[in-house]
């Protein structure tokens, strides 16, 4: 089976999002821990930044996590009715990926939230 390899600015542009993604997923948590420390008008100004954080989160995740379902799907289209094994090759490779990335998207709240919570 060949492995198909991503190039330089493909790996930058992944790894670029993931970052992004998971600095809104953790935002909210980090902030949480300073709100505690917070009154007047700076926690009123926390709680509005955590809402927009958290409105921009879902809906970065709902935008990424369709997309990668669509895609998904038309690969697996394509995948089913390719006919050469270099393609369905291609084609398995990038089902691997978007699977992938579809598993960062829906694990990251919950690993993000596993790390900044405060043991009981």
């Amino acid at each position: 089976m060949r492995k198909e390899k991503l190039g330089k600015k493909d790996k930058m542009i992944t790894v670029g999002l993931t970052v992004v993604l998971l600095v809104l997923i953790a935002f909210p948590f980090v902030s949480a821990q300073v709100e505690g420390n917070l009154t007047g008008d700076a926690l009123v100004a926390c709680q509005k930044i955590n809402s927009v954080i958290n409105t921009i989160t879902l809906l970065v995740m709902s935008i990424g996590g369709g997309l990668a379902v669509l895609i998904l799907i038309i690969t697996g289209i394509m995948f089913m009715n390719a006919k050469d094994p270099t393609d369905k090759d291609k084609l398995g490779s990038k089902m691997r990926s978007v699977i992938i990335g579809l598993v960062i998207i829906l694990v990251a709240p919950w690993i993000v939230q596993m790390i900044f919570t405060k043991p009981c």
